[in-house]
């Protein structure tokens, strides 16, 4: 399992995005919920929701920073 990070745009808005990658490719993604004023020079929109995914029978959250 790789988790990776990057701000990705999506219909014109920007998110700071977390990967869950695993040996059959990309299970999912999650998008931090709550970004810092200044994140992105202002630029960055909140997820909406905290995900769960499961892989091989464990099940993962992900958390990005002030997520916590």
């Amino acid at each position: 399992m790789i988790g990776g990070r990057q701000v990705e745009e999506v219909e014109g808005r920007y998110f700071n995005r977390s990967y869950i990658l695993d040996k059959c490719g990309l299970t999912g993604n999650y998008d931090k919920i709550y970004p810092f004023d200044n994140e992105g020079r202002g630029l960055i929109s909140p997820g909406y929701e905290y995900k769960v995914f499961e892989i091989r029978g464990l099940r993962i959250g992900i958390l990005i920073c002030a997520d916590v």
